[in-house]
């Protein structure tokens, strides 16, 4: 459909607007495009380097949380625009990283809510009510340093590694490990529903819109497997897909949750091979030979439209029946 030139490394993120006429990219200040055209639209003032873009459900926000450096000194930074002005509409700077933050729609309205890493190092989820300003309920998450967050009904899901270490010994050495969780969380009281760990092992990560699904990029030293495990939070159904040792997949998950695509190279055609699930059943709906420069994707499954980030471009294609 379009091919956009776009300066890009590996954290540069992607996304589509809800209605699928536009797409979102930047690793800083973050660009709207228009899909048949290419044209830029739009650009969102945003220093830091972007961890997480997120469009609200009724597409009217964009809201942009930065990423960790590793800097010691590094402030936070969450910012959430009007799309159609680009105006600023809330602005947080907390002491640490915010790394992920999401909309929630309840009963009481639209909220953008994001982490706040505490002076101790506690998290605590924190946002705004949306039109307008001022500060939406949040609470505290004791013992989590939280990595990804979805709405979920009318709760919010979590996932992230516990702050205290485990030792446990592997062929004979002691080694810390901080276990991964999972779980939801109802909002704004913040009473846990249910939480379960995920085993150790855990890289790039992405939970569903709705917080239905988590998708993990495992890795198990002791088995020698790389794959992508699929996960079911609500039934504990997994899918597995094998990946090359010392290669990163993409993969994306549709506006609504509904539909996964993931990207990884295939041994057998030394190529890329690019798979399509139904979320709900976790059976395939197709798959095809894809470049396999590509290194992150965006999927609108009401248009069939599929956006691939890699060699310097975003190119927006029509996925097939």
């Amino acid at each position: 459909m379009c091919s956009i030139p776009i300066e890009e490394y590996l954290i540069t993120r992607l996304t589509f607007t809800p209605d699928g006429r536009y797409v979102v990219a930047g690793h800083r200040n973050p660009t709207l495009y228009e899909v048949l055209s290419g044209k830029a639209v739009r650009r969102f003032s945003f220093e830091g380097f972007v961890a997480c873009l997120a469009v609200s459900p009724d597409g009217r926000y964009l809201a942009c949380v930065n990423e960790d450096d590793h800097q010691p000194k590094s402030r936070g930074l969450a910012r959430v625009f009007d799309i159609e002005t680009g105006d600023l509409v809330w602005e947080i700077q907390p002491p640490r990283p915010v790394e992920t933050g999401c909309f929630l729609e309840h009963p009481d309205g639209l909220v953008f809510l994001c982490r706040e890493v505490a002076a101790d190092g506690l998290n605590r989820l924190i946002g705004c009510p949306l039109p307008g300003c001022g500060v939406a309920p949040g609470f505290d998450l004791p013992g989590w340093d939280v990595r990804e967050m979805a709405a979920c009904g009318n709760g919010i899901a979590l996932f992230g590694r516990e702050r205290i270490a485990r030792t446990c010994e592997i062929e004979g050495a002691a080694l810390d490990f901080h276990p991964f969780n999972v779980g939801a969380y109802s909002y704004p009281e913040g009473a846990p529903g249910w939480v379960r760990r995920i085993p150790e092992g855990a890289g790039p990560s992405r939970l569903s819109p709705g917080g239905r699904m988590l998708a993990l990029d495992m890795i198990d030293g002791q088995a020698r497997e790389h794959y992508l495990s699929l996960i079911g939070l609500e039934t504990g159904a997994e899918a597995r897909l094998a990946l090359v040792p010392d290669a990163l997949p993409a993969f994306a998950f549709s506006h609504d949750g509904g539909q996964f695509a993931c990207l990884n190279e295939d041994p057998e055609t030394a190529g890329g091979l690019l798979r399509v699930w139904d979320t709900q059943t976790l059976n395939p709906l197709g798959r095809t030979p894809f470049p396999s420069h590509y290194h992150k994707l965006a999927l609108h499954w009401p248009k069939r439209r599929l956006a691939a980030l890699g060699g310097g471009r975003c190119d927006v294609a029509l996925i097939h029946n």
